[in-house]
């Protein structure tokens, strides 16, 4: 019978966490550095010979609980994609001219719903009109502008019948709130006219 050979005692290996970088009460990995968490974590920190390339704002969180730590992902995350909203109106609001038009006929729209007192049902209707006609203007202007990036300046028919139906749509949501604003404001601009 061929000798045995002597097996090698099995490694301990790093017990890893479900949260991928926390190990529960356990000594760092060989070429890492150590940090003590709450209650008596270790983290992984990487050397100089490892660069950090983390986030700054996920090395804040690193340290909480779990659910913290997913919780305080998701709200950087909203809060991020919120500024990018804030920064698509703030292009539409500086480069639009028609979108600054309507921001102010919806500004008219509603002082003047203001000062006619109009019923919550008629607060509705004229909401969701300025509503849906800022909406159709911003997705105008962005299938313009991914529209020119692709073609550049090169004229395809194509490109004009999808631009043209954007504005199409714009046109309707326009319309739609002039005759909103027409059944609810004419009435009671007619019984103001008429106690003058």
């Amino acid at each position: 019978m061929p000798p045995s050979v002597p097996q090698k005692p099995d490694t301990p290996q790093q017990p890893l966490s479900s949260t991928g970088g926390f190990v529960a009460h356990a000594k760092p990995l060989e070429g890492t550095a150590a940090k003590t968490g709450p209650n008596g974590r270790y983290r992984q920190v990487q050397t100089q010979n490892q660069p950090d390339t983390q986030p700054h704002w996920l090395n804040r969180v690193i340290w909480l609980s779990p659910a913290r730590r997913d919780k305080a992902l998701h709200t950087h995350s909203l809060l991020t994609s919120f500024g990018y909203a804030f920064e698509g109106l703030h292009y539409a609001f500086s480069t639009q001219r028609n979108f600054r038009i309507h921001c102010q006929i919806a500004l008219f729209a509603v002082g003047l719903s203001l000062v006619l007192a109009i019923n919550p049902l008629e607060w509705v209707a004229i909401g969701g009109c300025i509503g849906l006609v800022l909406l159709c203007e911003l997705m105008n202007t962005a299938l313009e502008y991914c529209l020119d990036t692709v073609v550049g300046t090169r004229f395809d028919h194509r490109v004009k019948v999808a631009k043209d139906t954007a504005a199409a749509a714009v046109v309707v949501a326009v319309f739609t709130s002039v005759v909103t604003g027409v059944w609810v404001f004419l009435p009671r601009l007619i019984d103001l006219l008429t106690q003058l």
